[in-house]
């Protein structure tokens, strides 16, 4: 398992998988100069989904406290960044292609921007063969919601050129079919492709209506934490 050290972005609402593109705009000062930083060092980026921090009461002022009131999932994807150019506002349009799942281990520094020392995430086939009738329905249902959704011609052509293997097939499903982001941060922590590919098939379904199922959605929250109040050990 490779070591890695990288500045962390923390965005709202939003997970990066391995494989996919996240574009961005930036207008702070403060995360202009972490892309900067990163791609005049040709330095990786890691993005993490921004969750309330659990430790933080409900009365504190968001406003006053933003660094105390958010904190970083620990499992993220790490990125490669690129500036495409400058928009109005001072801000940058940015790219982050995601390379590599990671695991958050330690923080080494706060200011002017948090950098943290990262461990790189293997994903296995867990113990059966791929399922390739779901992956077949799942790629359809992908393909499906591209050419409805995706109006540029070369910008679709772009995506469909990346679905090369079974983690890029998942990774887009994930990114594209899936609403909710804490599920799609549960589905980014999981290790085993089988029973991700699994999942998706009961979340999406055969027909698809452009919301994963709630009552399974639901049932895969309430499992996670049950399994996070009570761990098992392996």
């Amino acid at each position: 398992m490779r070591n890695h050290r990288a500045p962390l972005l923390l965005i709202p609402n939003v997970v990066l998988y391995p494989g996919c593109t996240l574009p961005l705009y930036v207008v702070e000062p403060i995360y202009i100069k972490v892309i900067e930083d990163c791609v005049n060092n040709s330095q990786n980026i890691a993005i993490s989904l921004a969750s309330m921090n659990p430790h933080i009461g409900p009365t504190e002022n968001f406003e006053s406290n933003p660094n105390e009131m958010i904190s970083p999932k620990r499992i993220c994807t790490m990125g490669i960044p690129y500036i495409l150019g400058t928009g109005p506002g001072h801000g940058i349009h940015v790219i982050i292609r995601g390379e590599r799942r990671v695991l958050l281990t330690r923080l080494v520094q706060n200011l002017p921007y948090p950098i943290y020392e990262l461990s790189e995430l293997e994903e296995t086939s867990g113990h059966g063969h791929l399922p390739q009738k779901a992956l077949e329905s799942l790629t359809a249902i992908l393909h499906e919601w591209i050419d409805f959704n995706i109006l540029d011609s070369k910008e679709k052509m772009t995506i469909k050129n990346q679905l090369h293997s079974v983690q890029n097939i998942c990774s887009y499903i994930c990114t594209f079919l899936i609403r909710d982001p804490e599920l799609k941060q549960i589905l980014l922590e999981m290790d085993d492709l089988l029973e991700k590919i699994l999942i998706l098939q009961v979340l999406v379904g055969e027909n698809y209506t452009y919301i994963e199922n709630a009552l399974h959605k639901q049932s895969l929250f309430d499992f996670e934490l049950l399994e996070n109040t009570f761990p098992i050990a392996n």
